[in-house]
């Protein structure tokens, strides 16, 4: 585990008109094993490049608990967590994440 990644949650919250507003909340910064998946272009009325990547990181009860509603920041880029897969004995999380570009 030699990365820092940035894990978070996005939040709507209403300001004093009543208006939503999403706020992200960082969660944990913690050590990660990069490990590149796949990467590829889709078509969907345009071209769209999609990277694959999973994360892992040392255990922890929120980021399991709160799974493929979290975001995470690796290197300015934003990838979606789609399934948090738990490792061992709540030893370790695998993070399986994508970004379309």
């Amino acid at each position: 585990m030699d990365t820092r990644i940035q894990v978070f949650e996005t939040e709507k919250i209403k300001n004093e008109i009543g208006e939503e507003k999403e706020v992200n909340t960082v969660l944990c910064i913690p050590w990660a094993k990069v490990v590149e998946i796949a990467g590829g272009e889709e078509t969907e009325g345009k071209i769209l490049h999609r990277i694959q990547r999973n994360f892992i990181i040392r255990w922890r009860g929120e980021i399991n608990q709160k799974s493929n509603q979290l975001k995470l920041d690796y290197q300015g880029r934003i990838y979606f967590v789609s399934h948090v897969k738990q490792i061992g004995r709540r030893e370790f999380l695998e993070l399986q994440t994508f970004v379309n570009e």
